[in-house]
């Protein structure tokens, strides 16, 4: 027999006090008057090897109580012939609660089949089984090994969590707790690993597992929950028609939802709000594609403006809402024309851009750009910013240099002069 919490056994040295107060008892006897020496035929004599026996019955009554208290929290258990003499058996029980286990399974929620799952295995578990279990919480409070009671607790207050995990990362929390406690606590001779997920590949990775040799037996199992319908719309990218935008000054906010199901789906609701203003269309998208559209806005107060595109999926939910933000430059000095010129690059490609922005004087133009992103503002020479952008395309972006500066690089190279 072994001891899950062997420490509680030095509270058996308690059971000196009820023996040493049962040795030095001394009865204590009671003064009985009786006008005539009738009345002591009366009283029942007692054989004292008989009170003796009383007594010693009382007081190992008393240590049988105390003791089976102390053992009772000290978990005894009965070690199997096939285990090691020099440990426990645990079952460590992976439950994903990432924000996948949502979907819709053929017993209503992943989590929830998971958990039942995982409540099966424990409830057909030897008792002498010690449980661990792991969330992608990666709690303080989930680094303790649990019986089947408190195990099957721990099961039912498993909810969603936001933070994805990596299988890497679910191995190396498992492995560096277990050998802690085998290393410090107690001996384990076996771990019986069981990982009920939905297994995304996004979280599949094994790259940060640094598996090491253990000192116990160890098999895994691994139970996939599948969704009974895979099919996903979730909003893919949201970006603005230009970088920088001014107080009063329209906005194009574009969007792309992506259908990731077997079937084209019609009349898709979605909402987009930004600028404390709420836009909604509709959209057709085929199977394992995606649509694209804009909205207006016209927001009005500089600053950090947040927003949100929203799809309407019945299936997966927790994909359906895309936030960001958008800087509203504070500066109102450059022009207001929402006129555009195209601007063509060495790699053939063109793209609008405002006509203000081409006519602006280059000093003040990366003035303004320094007040709209303020992560330009490390660039604190004047020619420092314009460096660094010049560097930047010609050694990763060749094809974005405008065709008009390659054109005047010919011409200098020609003539070798040019006059201005």
């Amino acid at each position: 027999m072994s001891f899950v919490h062997p420490g509680y056994l030095w509270f058996l040295s308690l059971l000196a006090i009820p023996i040493i107060l049962h040795l030095f008892h001394f009865r204590r006897f009671k003064r009985f008057y009786f006008p005539s020496l009738k009345y002591l035929k009366e009283q029942e004599q007692e054989k004292k090897s008989v009170k003796k026996l009383k007594r010693l019955l009382i007081l190992c009554a008393r240590l049988l109580a105390f003791a089976a208290l102390i053992f009772a929290f000290a978990q005894p258990f009965f070690k199997q012939a096939a285990l090691s003499k020099n440990g426990i058996p645990v079952t460590a029980i992976y439950v994903d609660n990432s924000l996948s286990m949502s979907a819709k399974g053929t017993e209503g929620e992943l989590l929830s089949e998971a958990r039942e799952i995982a409540k099966n295995i424990i409830s057909k578990s030897s008792g002498n089984t010690r449980f661990f279990i792991v969330t992608n919480g990666f709690l303080g409070i989930e680094r303790e090994l649990h019986s089947k009671a408190t195990a099957l607790e721990v099961i039912d207050k498993i909810i969603l969590n936001k933070s994805p995990r990596q299988m890497g990362q679910v191995l190396n929390w498992q492995d560096e707790y277990l050998n802690r406690y085998h290393r410090e606590i107690a001996g384990i001779s076996k771990v019986n690993s069981v990982y009920i997920s939905d297994f995304q590949k996004s979280t599949g990775s094994l790259s940060t597992y640094k598996h090491e040799q253990t000192p116990w037996n160890e098999q895994a199992y691994i139970i996939q929950c599948l969704p009974q319908n895979s099919d996903n719309l979730f909003v893919d990218s949201v970006w603005m028609e230009y970088p920088v935008h001014k107080p009063g000054q329209s906005c194009k906010l574009n969007f792309r939802v992506k259908n990731i199901g077997k079937d084209e789906v019609t009349d898709v609701p979605v909402s987009v709000q930004f600028d404390g203003k709420t836009r909604m269309t509709n959209l057709t998208i085929n199977a394992g594609s995606n649509a694209t559209s804009h909205m207006f806005f016209t927001p009005t107060n500089p600053g950090y403006i947040e927003g949100k595109v929203s799809v309407e999926d019945r299936n997966i939910t927790f994909d359906d809402d895309f936030y960001f933000t958008n800087e509203l430059s504070k500066f109102s000095n450059a022009n207001s024309s929402t006129e555009t010129i195209d601007l063509t690059y060495s790699n053939g490609k063109s793209v609008k851009i405002p006509q203000w922005v081409a006519t602006t004087q280059g000093h003040k133009l990366e003035k303004h750009l320094k007040e709209a992103f303020p992560s330009l503002l490390r660039y604190r020479n004047e020619p420092d910013l314009k460096l660094a952008i010049a560097q930047r395309v010609l050694d990763d972006f060749p094809g974005f240099i405008p065709a008009s500066i390659v054109s005047l690089f010919k011409e200098i190279q020609r003539f070798g002069t040019i006059g201005v």
